[in-house]
Parts: C-alpha cells; sequence; structure tokens
C-alpha cells in the first residue's frame, strides 16, 4: 500500500469550520486549483466553496476563474462584483449541462460572495472569470454588445465576423462539417485581428468600464480560441482537448496580467483539467496537455495542484446524449486502484501532501475519475485512467462517502 494512515492527516467534516484551515499551507500559491472527480458531487463544490470562503476572508484572494465560458460567468460577475446584489440565476448558465454551475452549492458560493463583496471598494471585491471556449456564438453575442453599448468602431466588423460563426449556435460538429467554406476560412483569420483592435481601446483608468471591458474581452478571446477547437475534426479529441486547455492557459495569463502583480487566484476545474497530465496516461499515452501542466510548467511552484476523489456514494450526471440527468449511485472502487487504496484508509476524509510521498513511491494505478456522462454498467470501461497520482497532484484530498449536488 503507497500510504498508511500515519501519511493521511484526517480531516473533519466539510461542514465543520476547522475542515478549511487544513489547506492554510498552500495559501501562498501564486495558483490554487482545486479540482473535482466528478462534476455532479455536491461534496466536492462544497469542500471547495471552504477552502475558498477561507482564503478570501484570511489571505486576500480576489480572484475565482472557473471552468466555464465566459459569456456565462461574466453574468455572475456582474452580480457579485460590478454591481453587488441579487443575483438573477434565470440570466446565467443557458446552456447545456448547466446543472454543472447552476446548483445549489455553487449558488451558495456565489451568495456568499455578493455579500462579502457589497460594501467593498471595486477594487477590493472578488472577481469571477470563466476559463473555458464552448460557446462561440455566445461569446461572439456578448462582444458584440460590448461594442454596441460601447459605440465601439469595431463593432460592423465584428457583426461581419459573426454572420460565418453563428449560424451554428454553438454546435461544434456542425461548425466542423463546413469549416472549409471560404467565408468560415476568412472569419478565423480575421478574428485575431479583431481582438488585436480591440485591445487597442482599453480604458486607461481603473473603475467600472474597464472592468466591463476586460469581460468582454475573455470572450474575444474566447471566440479566437474556440473557433480553433470548434474547427477541428469532430474525432481528433486530442487536438480539440489541447486546443481547449490551451485557451485556459492563456485565459489564466490574461487574468493575471490585467490583476495586481500580486494577486492570487482560485481555479475550479475537473480533476483531468488541475492534474499534470505529464503523469497520466492522458498526457504519456494520448499526448494530452493539461491547464495543470501548461501552469506548473510556466509558474513552477507558484502553482498548487489539489486533486478530489471518492470512494462511494452518488452523483449526478446523464447517461448519454439527449438523456434527463439524475442522481446515479456509483460503483466500488475497482481493486488496485487509487480509490481502492484510499478507501481501505480508516478515515473516512483525509488529505495527503504529495511532496511527502514522492521520494518513496511511483506507482502507476487506475484512477477515477467522472464527466457529465456516466453509465453505471460501464464504470471501469469509461471512468477509469491510469495515473501516477502524487506527482500528478501536489495534494489530495479523500472524501470516501459523497453525494450528488442538488441542481436548481
Amino acid at each position: 500500500m503507497p500510504f498508511d494512515s500515519s501519511r493521511a492527516e484526517e480531516l473533519p467534516s466539510v461542514e465543520n469550520p476547522l475542515f478549511a484551515t487544513h489547506f492554510d499551507r498552500f495559501s501562498d500559491a501564486k495558483l490554487v486549483l482545486l479540482g473535482d472527480a466528478s462534476h455532479g458531487t455536491g461534496d466536492f463544490y462544497m469542500a471547495r466553496a471552504a477552502i475558498t470562503k477561507r482564503f478570501i476572508k484570511e489571505y486576500g484572494h480576489k480572484v475565482l476563474a472557473i471552468e466555464a465560458d465566459p459569456c456565462d460567468v461574466m453574468v455572475i460577475d456582474h452580480f457579485v462584483r460590478l454591481a453587488p446584489g441579487n443575483l438573477d440565476w434565470d440570466a446565467a448558465f443557458r446552456h447545456g449541462h448547466n446543472w454543472v454551475w447552476k446548483n445549489e452549492e455553487f449558488r451558495d458560493l456565489i451568495s456568499w460572495i455578493s455579500e462579502w463583496n457589497r460594501n467593498l471598494p471595486l477594487k477590493d471585491r472578488v472577481a469571477i472569470f470563466g476559463l473555458d471556449c464552448l460557446k462561440t456564438a455566445s461569446s461572439m453575442n456578448k462582444l458584440i454588445g460590448y461594442l454596441e453599448k460601447s459605440n465601439s468602431p469595431l463593432v460592423d466588423q465584428a457583426r461581419y465576423l459573426a454572420s460565418g460563426l453563428l449560424n451554428f449556435k454553438d454546435d461544434p460538429s456542425a461548425y466542423a462539417s463546413l469549416a472549409a467554406d471560404p467565408f468560415r476560412t476568412e472569419a478565423a483569420q480575421l478574428i485575431p485581428e479583431l481582438l488585436s483592435s480591440f485591445r487597442l481601446f482599453e480604458p486607461e483608468a481603473e473603475g467600472l468600464e474597464r472592468e466591463h471591458w476586460f469581460n468582454a474581452l475573455l470572450c474575444g478571446l474566447s471566440v479566437a480560441n474556440s473557433e480553433q477547437f470548434e474547427r477541428a475534426e469532430a474525432n481528433d479529441f486530442v487536438s480539440k482537448w489541447n486546443a481547449r486547455d490551451t485557451h485556459m492557459f492563456l485565459a489564466v495569463r490574461e487574468i493575471l496580467e490585467k490583476s495586481n502583480p500580486d494577486a492570487r487566484m482560485i481555479i475550479w476545474a475537473h480533476n483531468n483539467h488541475v492534474g499534470n497530465a505529464a503523469f497520466s496516461e492522458i498526457g504519456y499515452r494520448r499526448r494530452q496537455i493539461s491547464l495543470g501542466e501548461l501552469l506548473k510548467n510556466h509558474f513552477g511552484d507558484n502553482t498548487c495542484l489539489i486533486g478530489f476523489g471518492t470512494g462511494e456514494g452518488s452523483i449526478f450526471a446523464s447517461k448519454g446524449r439527449g438523456q434527463s440527468p439524475e442522481a446515479m449511485k456509483i460503483g466500488k472502487p475497482v481493486p488496485g486502484s487509487w480509490e481502492d487504496l484510499c478507501h481501505n484508509v480508516p478515515s473516512p476524509r483525509f488529505l495527503v501532501q504529495s511532496i511527502l510521498l514522492r521520494s518513496e513511491f511511483s506507482d502507476l494505478r487506475p484512477g477515477r475519475t467522472f464527466g457529465t456522462f456516466y453509465h453505471p454498467d460501464r464504470e471501469r470501461e469509461e471512468c477509469y485512467l491510469e495515473a501516477d497520482l502524487f506527482r500528478q497532484f501536489d495534494a489530495w484530498v479523500w472524501l470516501d462517502a459523497t453525494s450528488a449536488l442538488r441542481p436548481l
């Protein structure tokens, strides 16, 4: 067994105020990435929320970035930071799989941040940004909306480009099937030029105008990079994945460059994005890269990668495309897997700091992750990836029994 009870630091329940104090040792990192083994496990959201709140209150973290598109998240940022007040959840996360963020656990955190920000000056408020690039049409519409409101001379150019991008309403497969169309080829070439021109109109003074401009910039960056994502062949999963994680890396850099030089950021994403892909089969076998790997290579020890796992309970997911999501019981961990080893540790919740084990163990074992789709009968084939867990992550959080999140 790669670690025993002495290596596993027992944690109190997620609801216990002392839970988050166990993560204080990571608060100095410029970038703290909090993963999850499942988009549909409520306990992961609550654990990450507890850590995020503590880092905001005690250590001055002012940026939260999540694995979601900026066109959705800018609605959240408006209500919690730019105009703190009652959040209009109907206006946020209108797209497919919106339950990943439109759930009670995440709403509770956002409501808390909104209250935290309410009486603070703008420069001290916590900002929330989206890092993803899956919604070309929606992000382009948000960019155009900003250009129209600001009477920008770029609006006609943006509308022209949009006519070659928005016909498919965020349908990557339809876009990819016509990627060679001359007009779309022209649009793809002109989008980076539009983005470069847009940067020239950055407001000089700090304030609301500059913050709205930056949210629109993130939408423009998402358009430029999602166009490449959608142009990839429908069956070229590796190219799509790499385009997406490269975009998230570039978005993080944009946010850091915009922020105070001493700013520290908390990032929420799936374990497969947070972990260092070089130590997982998605990297060394499939040649995929990950956000965590790119940030680790660029920022070194200023990046902390924290993964989360579970042994039993339920998750919220769909069994397949077109099927309604539901709460489902997960299977028992596969014998010999990381989950099997963790499940046999006496503590129901624990934290392992990987640096304490790396010099002693280099072990490749199957590890379990769930996406937005889950079919219980195919868990072994679809949910396990080989990894060297304690090199993939800087720290590992184990919550043995967990429950499905609560969608709104």
